[in-house]
């Protein structure tokens, strides 16, 4: 991702830090604690200088909102297994099935946008889908026939 700021104009010249922040869906405050994001601090020279320099990565892509990360999960009701889809999400992660009373019954690794999983060896009833990706976790609700 990129951005462009201003260096303020009365800026103190010589080393100093800047701290980048970056909080998932939200701007983040100062002495925040948070779970999805990232905070970096750098040593930078303010010098003076009208010269504008622009460091950019070519596949960098313009800081914005971002589309939230939802899953589909089908067929529901399900008998033998069920597909569950990453939509603009990171698609790496954990895809865990909880049954209704909250006991873990099955853990699958995600490694791409869709992943089918074998419910067959589960009774009927209705269970909770749960993808850890990196941005947050989501849940949804499915019947096993």
């Amino acid at each position: 991702l990129s951005s462009e700021f201003t260096v303020p104009t009365d800026a103190l010249l010589g080393s100093t830090r800047m701290r980048v922040t970056m909080k998932y869906n939200a701007a983040a405050t100062a002495c925040e604690t948070f779970s999805y994001g990232e905070v970096e601090d750098y040593t930078i020279n303010v010098t003076n200088t009208s010269a504008n320099t622009y460091f950019a990565l070519k596949s960098a892509e313009i800081l914005g909102n971002e589309a939230p990360t939802s899953i589909s999960v089908y067929p529901n009701p399900a008998t033998h297994q069920i597909t569950v889809n990453v939509i603009n999400g990171t698609k790496y992660g954990t895809v865990s099935v909880y049954n209704m009373i909250g006991s873990l019954v099955k853990v699958v690794e995600m490694t791409g946008n869709e992943r089918n999983i074998d419910i067959e060896d589960l009774p009927s009833g209705s269970y909770i889908i749960t993808v850890e990706d990196e941005k947050e976790p989501i849940t949804k609700q499915i019947i096993k026939k």
